[in-house]
């Protein structure tokens, strides 16, 4: 999904197996922060309001109210909207169609990147907690397989919860600081059966008060888990898988079922919001292509989509 645009009501979407763009009437994403998953469009408006929109058949389910998280301190609108929340998943692709879901919804959200879940038509988020009471924080990213949510955080630690129970966390395996490099974003993603971590890294540039106002991708290192014996080993190779990641739950396609994916390649938005909010155009700048074999990022499609609000980002072909 391409970014929003000013004074429209409706949303381009690009495809990149058939190199098209399609038009649709979405009135629900306007002027609205967004994040996607199974193929459902998750929004944030300025009234600090979610909802869960399918593009396809615009069926639109309420989410709970922003102001329900747990540990919510005094913050302002702006940071709300942008930023307050970065990562947003469910459990289930759940009916397009239907106006109800039993589907789990599970987000990173605040400073310390909390982890919340409800479901459609909950009054409020519940946080989850360790078995000591403490919130589990600082996750980077977050995924939903086998019935079961894994986050990764910073530290990185993979921790696991089951749909049905999400307050019962584990801890499933510790990547080994040897293994992981300084990083400027990282990524779980479930490929073939296995969990990836995935790390990425740019170029930064800086204003004269040293803020970061710009980035640009330039490579990425990958981490397999072993599930039997919980060791890590790194991937030079996807073989004939295509990784995707951003502002969408992060997934992984067997380049083979979509004619015009590039095997071996990872495609990324820009999902740097620190570094582009301070930009004239706002964000889309850092989207593009990563070649695994050549060790080389390009750019996916030659022409800009940017904005401060609703950047680009992938939509999971799940409908």
């Amino acid at each position: 999904m391409l970014a929003d645009k000013k004074r429209t009501k409706i949303r381009q979407f690009y495809s990149l197996g058939k190199g098209k763009f399609y038009k649709i009437y979405l009135p629900q994403v306007k002027a609205k922060r967004c994040f996607s998953s199974r193929g459902w469009i998750i929004t944030i408006g300025r009234d600090w309001g979610m909802n869960m929109v399918n593009p396809l058949s615009h069926v639109q389910l309420k989410l709970p109210h922003m102001s329900t998280f747990k540990y919510l301190k005094d913050v302002d609108v702006y940071y709300m909207v942008s930023m307050f929340i970065t990562k947003v998943v469910l459990s289930s692709s759940s009916n397009p169609c239907s106006t109800s879901s039993d589907c789990t919804v599970m987000a990173i959200y605040g400073c310390k990147r909390k982890l919340a879940f409800a479901k459609a038509g909950d009054d409020t988020w519940n946080t989850v907690e360790t078995t000591n009471g403490v919130p589990c924080q600082y996750c980077d990213d977050l995924i939903c397989y086998d019935n079961k949510f894994y986050g990764l955080t910073s530290l990185g630690e993979v921790i696991a919860c089951d749909v049905e129970d999400p307050q019962q966390v584990k801890l499933i395996s510790i990547v080994p600081k040897e293994l992981l490099p300084r990083y400027e974003k990282q990524y779980l993603v479930e490929s073939q059966g296995s969990l990836l971590v995935v790390s990425r890294e740019g170029q930064q540039i800086r204003d004269s008060r040293g803020l970061v106002r710009q980035d640009f991708t330039e490579f990425f290192d990958i981490l397999q888990l072993n599930a039997v014996d919980g060791s890590w080993t790194e991937l030079d190779s996807l073989g004939d898988t295509a990784l995707f990641l951003g502002d969408n739950s992060s997934f992984s396609i067997a380049a083979i079922d979509i004619p015009g994916i590039k095997p071996d390649h990872i495609y990324y938005t820009d999902d740097y919001y620190e570094a582009f909010l301070g930009t004239s155009e706002g964000g889309g700048r850092d989207t593009g292509i990563y070649s695994m074999k050549d060790d080389i990022a390009d750019r996916c499609f030659n022409f800009g989509s940017y904005s401060h609000v609703s950047p680009p980002l992938w939509v999971e072909p799940s409908f």
